[in-house]
């Protein structure tokens, strides 16, 4: 790790995110110090969305979106402020789910919906 002026730091300290690996965890985005993270810990076999801010004192996972009854296949930031969620239901991509950093729900997509033309 450098400084600004390209000295190398000694004894960087750095904080186990994960203590085992009972779990998956996909690296999603960060916003500043708080990463998001796709995971299937605590049982979580559908999988769901947690979050860590690494700024605080005690570095704590929390749930963003939990575990749902479909299965949350990918994860995806868009418009850097905006999280893409693709859900599968009945073995297919039925819908995605568009949540805001804050957690509010803005909108889902129903693809059995969506009507497709033919060029």
């Amino acid at each position: 790790m450098r400084k600004s002026n390209f000295e190398i730091q000694p004894n960087i300290n750095f904080v186990k995110l994960v203590p085992n690996f009972d779990a998956k965890y996909s690296y999603i985005t960060n916003e500043g110090s708080v990463f998001y993270f796709k995971t299937n810990a605590n049982k979580a076999l559908k999988y769901k969305l947690v979050k860590i801010d690494l700024s605080s004192e005690k570095c704590e996972w929390t749930d963003f979106v939990s575990e749902k009854e479909d299965v949350l296949q990918d994860v995806h930031c868009v418009d850097k402020t905006k999280l893409l969620l693709n859900y599968m239901h009945d073995c297919k991509v039925n819908y995605f789910h568009i949540s805001h950093f804050f957690g509010q729900i803005q909108n889902e997509i129903f693809l059995n919906k969506v009507k497709l033309e033919k060029t």
